[in-house]
């Protein structure tokens, strides 16, 4: 499962989302590699 930018269905799943996020440590590298939208 993939952590969905902004407010998730869940508290809990959006706080496991910031907690184990790729993206928030990537996204300054190559975010259009990780996450193409």
């Amino acid at each position: 499962m993939l952590p969905t930018p902004g407010p998730t269905k869940s508290p809990q799943a959006d706080a496991a989302a910031l907690y184990k996020e790729p993206g928030t440590e990537t996204d300054e590298f190559a975010p259009t590699e990780i996450r193409p939208e």
